[in-house]
């Protein structure tokens, strides 16, 4: 450094010493205003988006309605549990099916033994809603309600979720019961 040149900081003012000091201050905690800032994960509608696509949003603090989406537009009228208790169901489903006939279950749990009927209109061993929203997501895509979502993915969330007590939908990231519930609610009208 040549003598005859300043050192940076001494040829700052004060004023701007002072916005130095403040950005360095600001960028610590930036964090923590982001986090306060932002609203929770699941506090919006997945109507359109694939569970990775809303876990990807979410982790870059995007909206979810902003991201793009390719093919045919999204068909999101479903149904909740409610509704389809009280609707006729599509072809390929019926009350009285066996909820393992469309879902795979454990051999001698309660679900395996218990009617799709029952699921719906809140079985006491669904304490999580899983079931019941499950079998409403299953019904809105059968019916063509929803298109975004197909009956294998269901059912490969479903199976995660009874085998490890959670779905990934994407590297790093665990939903359990409740956040599954709240995306497959965010599906319905």
């Amino acid at each position: 450094m040549d003598a005859a040149q300043p050192a940076a900081s001494d040829a700052l003012s004060a004023k701007g010493a002072s916005r130095r000091r403040f950005t360095r201050a600001g960028a610590g905690a930036a964090g923590v205003l982001l986090t306060l800032h932002s609203q929770p994960g699941m506090a919006c509608t997945y109507c359109g988006v694939s569970a990775s696509a809303a876990v990807s949003a979410v982790g870059q603090n995007k909206a979810v309605g902003t991201l793009s989406h390719h093919g045919p537009a999204a068909v999101c009228n479903g149904l909740d549990p409610l509704a389809w208790s009280k609707t006729a169901w599509p072809a390929g489903c019926s009350p009285t099916d066996s909820f393992s006939k469309h879902f795979s279950c454990n051999i001698g749990s309660a679900y395996a033994g218990a009617s799709c009927n029952q699921i719906m209109h809140g079985a006491p061993f669904d304490s999580t809603k899983m079931a019941k929203y499950m079998l409403a997501a299953y019904l809105n895509v059968l019916s063509g309600r929803v298109n975004f979502l197909t009956i294998e993915s269901l059912r490969s969330v479903w199976s995660e979720w009874v085998a490890k007590g959670y779905y990934a939908p994407m590297a790093g990231q665990k939903w359990y019961a409740n956040d599954i519930v709240a995306y497959l609610y965010g599906t319905m009208d």
